[in-house]
């Protein structure tokens, strides 16, 4: 097998290494503070290649900060971060920083001090560190090209011959009373706990069904009305 190399390809990449100005740092920086957001630089590498105004200049460093209060590694977690402009001069401004909290196992992804993405042990936060006891949690607009939710049990037992359809006046009267349909949950419990989409959707199937019965119910009673108007129209001839 024939290796061929690019050797101008090679000569440009070893020639930009050595034009490059590297400066690696590990800083004796005063011990890390007890107060909440105190930090502390642990590490440093910055190419010195770029501008004097810091603009072009990669520096990637690595910092203590406190979560909370207290002196101890349980309220510490590690932030590392890239600029390529000369603006991470603390943990909140890092561009592209990874976190990492080992008490709380919990990493989190973002820039300028905002977390895209959170790992906890629970689950994933995309746009929110509120997860709660969710596997995924997401503030914002999902776009996808199918949504599957796993469910046991459907609502086609409506039309099982034992199924009670609900008296219309007695619908009637619960939306005069609660207005919304039984079971279904009010505007003030959506605002306030969401919706479970697989649960809903068989709870919409259901008074589809529910509606679908009342129809037929319906055209039967006038079909059998229409029989009767028939038959007066034919005894008064």
């Amino acid at each position: 097998m024939t290796h061929r190399i690019n050797l101008t390809a090679a000569a440009l990449f070893i020639a930009n290494i050595a034009a490059a100005q590297f400066v690696y740092d590990n800083p004796t920086t005063p011990s890390l503070g007890s107060s909440d957001g105190s930090y502390k630089m642990q590490t440093s590498f910055t190419d010195l290649s770029g501008d004097g105004a810091g603009q072009n200049r990669l520096m990637i460093r690595q910092w203590y900060s406190r979560s909370g209060t207290g002196n101890t590694w349980l309220t510490t977690h590690i932030v590392d971060g890239i600029s390529v402009d000369g603006s991470f001069l603390t943990p909140a401004t890092a561009r592209t920083f990874w976190k990492r909290e080992p008490l709380a196992q919990t990493q989190s992804w973002g820039s300028d001090g905002l977390a895209y993405m959170t790992l906890k042990p629970a689950g994933l936060g995309i746009g929110t560190t509120n997860i709660g006891s969710d596997k995924l949690a997401v503030n914002g607009t999902i776009h996808a090209k199918e949504v599957r939710v796993d469910m046991s049990g459907w609502s086609d037992y409506v039309f099982s011959p034992g199924y009670k359809l609900p008296p219309l006046p007695e619908v009637e009267r619960y939306i005069k009373q609660h207005r919304h349909l039984s079971e279904i949950p009010s505007a003030k419990e959506v605002e306030e706990n969401g919706v479970k989409l697989g649960e809903m959707n068989a709870l919409l199937v259901r008074k589809i069904e529910e509606l679908t019965l009342y129809v037929i119910d319906q055209q039967k009673k006038m079909e059998g009305m229409q029989l009767q108007i028939d038959d007066l129209k034919k005894a008064g001839k």
